[in-house]
């Protein structure tokens, strides 16, 4: 396993499910906007918004680099492949480059996984509620 597959791991699990999940229970529009590769601008106000996600950013995308060396516009830029890699699943084989890491296309099928369990969610609360 490559250092830039645990990043990915980590990425997907403290960033891009939560915040998933967070728009498919708040706003279903808007998830179905970011699953389908529209959605990057909120997530790049989300992220602007939140100097510890600017700083996770530059710590797991730039592991070698002092954080003053690099601008905000660059890790936005760079972390804006990661969510198009994510979402298009143009080569589920290959690998990308993201910052300074290099990660396996594949990693990314963990947020698939994680993200289709949603519907079952849904499917249990709609019920639930029926039953009171």
């Amino acid at each position: 396993m490559r250092l830039g597959d645990e990043t990915v791991r980590l990425l997907l699990d403290v960033l891009l499910i939560p915040y998933t999940v967070g728009l498919y229970s708040l706003d279903h529009n808007h998830y179905l906007t970011f699953i389908s590769g529209e959605g990057f601008e909120d997530l790049r106000r989300f992220i602007k918004s939140d100097r510890q996600l600017q700083n996770l950013l530059v710590y797991t995308l730039f592991p070698n680099d002092k954080f003053e060396e690099r601008l905000e516009a660059v890790i936005l830029e760079e972390f804006e492949k990661l969510y198009y890699t994510l979402i298009r699943r143009d080569d589920k084989y290959g690998s990308t480059s993201v910052g300074t890491i290099q990660f396996r296309n594949s990693e990314l099928d963990r947020f698939n996984n994680n993200i289709s369990l949603l519907g079952d969610i849904a499917i249990f609360d709609k019920e639930k509620v029926k039953d009171k």
